[in-house]
């Protein structure tokens, strides 16, 4: 089977990648913006390029039966900044992605994420989606454009090796010796999902 990862080179999607290269034939299609391209599995074939950039999708569509579509613009302050970015990306990246596989005829899972939920926490699969960032809202804008028969898969906050945020910030202050820094009143909670557990 050919299986095309849309942000492969990226935390999550290296992740991915490096397991479906075990019996797959699998294309990434990553502008390298945030993913890095060593952490590309080898057996991996790289095109470079943006999920907004049709012309790109399509020839990196090219033959697959299956796609994986983790490429975003994730940072929530980033969303928040420039808005119209993370619409483009998030949104116009994604139809452009879904109107393509559904041409060809290719499955489709899409990586969105818990940040649709909006702040209740524990949330449920079947809670009414109340994001309250432009990233929540983004991606939210996007599972509404999959194409029947899409599988989406909202995330929690993932980590593992490659990965950034929270977890890594505190590592680092351990090992440094810097200390770590809890921001609010320490009560707060959060969901961690360990990549190997997807």
């Amino acid at each position: 089977m050919k299986i095309l990862v849309t942000g492969g080179a990226g935390f999550i999607g290296s992740h991915l990648v490096d397991r479906l290269v075990t019996e797959h034939e699998v294309v990434v299609l990553d502008n390298l913006s945030v993913g890095k391209s060593e952490w590309l599995n080898s057996k991996a074939k790289l095109i470079k390029g943006s999920v907004t950039d049709e012309k790109a999708v399509e020839r990196a569509m090219s033959g697959c039966d299956v796609v994986f579509h983790l490429a975003a613009q994730t940072d929530i302050k980033k969303s928040s900044e420039d808005p119209k970015h993370t619409y483009l990306v998030n949104v116009v990246g994604s139809k452009n992605v879904f109107r393509i596989a559904e041409a060809k005829g290719a499955k489709v899972i899409f990586v969105s994420s818990a940040a649709v939920y909006g702040p209740k926490a524990p949330a449920c699969e079947d809670d009414e989606p109340q994001p309250m960032s432009e990233y929540g809202r983004s991606k939210l804008e996007a599972e509404k454009l999959c194409p029947k028969g899409a599988f989406v898969a909202r995330f929690f906050n993932v980590v593992g090796p490659r990965g950034r945020g929270v977890v890594y910030a505190f590592c680092e202050a351990i090992r440094t010796g810097s200390g770590v820094v809890i921001s609010g009143s320490g009560k707060q909670t959060r969901d961690f999902v360990f990549h190997c557990h997807l």
